[in-house]
């Protein structure tokens, strides 16, 4: 992620931004630059702080407009997602909401519930789709056995001394498998990575007939 500081003047330019727990920092030579998540009592905002080591400094905040139902402005926020997501179209699936049907809507408090489940089916498909970070931060990493049957068999596939068919074969599970560990819940998540282990074990078996490395 970055900002782009050049409309402020001052020589200042685009500078690439770091996550922490509060927000997003960086800092270029004399320039700091801090963006916070908004306090309790603005969700919808998030501040700027620009300070230079000479002691200036400019402040600003960005606030979204609320529908007054914060499920609803989640809702309203996910859609504006999905219309930019290409890869919905790509895979042949139709919007799941009318982003400006969703905008003008006058939402009331009695819809929150309502709002939450459409805003959540959104999230999973974006998520699925790839145009949306995975909620759980070890989503990368956690499924280890998953990572290295991708890794085996495109080191065995290279090896050329299979059948295009077994070569397709395994690709095709191995991709799958990966897919599959990076949108599962934790609760079957286990039972993926045991499935990842069974193909290595495959895997291995076929490499060793062909005489091709693991």
């Amino acid at each position: 992620m970055s900002i782009d500081l050049g409309k402020l003047g001052g020589g200042l330019r685009a500078m690439s931004l770091a996550s922490d727990d509060g927000g997003w920092s960086a800092r270029q030579g004399d320039v700091q630059v801090r963006i916070a998540r908004g306090k309790p009592a603005a969700p919808n905002a998030v501040e700027l702080l620009v300070e230079l080591d000479s002691g200036c400094s400019a402040r600003g905040r960005l606030q979204r407009a609320s529908t007054g139902v914060p499920a609803c402005d989640r809702l309203a926020g996910w859609t504006r997602i999905e219309a930019r997501c290409s890869k919905l179209a790509q895979r042949g699936e139709s919007p799941l909401e009318d982003t400006a049907l969703v905008a003008r809507t006058r939402w009331r408090p009695a819809d929150a519930a309502q709002c939450a489940a459409r805003a959540a089916k959104i999230e999973r498909a974006l998520i699925d789709a790839g145009c949306a970070l995975h909620p759980d931060p070890a989503i990368g990493a956690r499924a280890a056995d998953c990572l290295r049957l991708a890794d085996d068999t495109a080191r065995v596939v290279r090896c050329k001394r299979l059948p295009p068919d077994f070569e397709a074969a395994l690709l095709q599970t191995a991709d799958s498998l990966r897919a599959a560990a990076e949108t599962a819940e934790r609760a079957t998540l286990g039972v993926v990575e045991q499935q990842c282990r069974d193909a290595k074990a495959t895997l291995a078996v076929i490499a060793t007939r062909f005489q091709c490395p693991l």
